[in-house]
């Protein structure tokens, strides 16, 4: 498997932390921080697919009374991840590959991914700096899958 740099993808990172707390008259009786980080990938060749995929809400299954959604023939991809796409053979051909089924959807569990062009964007849990980005495993087989 080849690595980012390898494939020729370059990476940008943007930090995020959001924090929330619960308070109970004037006393904050919990607090929680959550650090995610937005990847924005620029791939060395436009991708085959121009893509969104997310977690399916019940806002997506009251849209698809109106709209039609790709569906992969795998019922349980298909329940769980919304795709919004301009490029709906492409896109069903690629995901063939139940590794990359696989791939999305624990991606998804982070956040949307969304592929066009030469650019793809994804969240990942926790803070990842450069020298930790190739021990992401997934991100490097998400992008060897589409750059075949």
């Amino acid at each position: 498997m080849k690595t980012l740099e390898q494939l020729g993808v370059k990476t940008r990172r943007s930090f995020i932390s959001e924090s929330t707390s619960s308070e109970l008259e004037d006393f904050e009786i919990s607090a929680t921080t959550k650090k995610t980080t937005q990847l924005t990938l620029t791939l060395s060749q436009p991708a085959p697919i121009s893509a969104s995929f997310s977690t399916e809400s019940l806002a997506h299954k009251i849209v698809k009374i109106w709209k039609s959604e790709v569906q992969t023939g795998d019922a349980e991809f298909d329940e769980a991840v919304y795709i919004s796409t301009d490029t709906p053979e492409a896109t069903v051909h690629m995901l063939q590959s139940e590794e990359l089924r696989a791939l999305l959807r624990i991606l998804l569990h982070h956040g949307p991914i969304t592929i066009s062009g030469t650019t793809a964007t994804l969240t990942i849990e926790g803070h990842v700096e450069a020298k930790d980005e190739e021990k992401n495993e997934n991100v490097v087989r998400l992008m060897n899958a589409i750059l075949r």
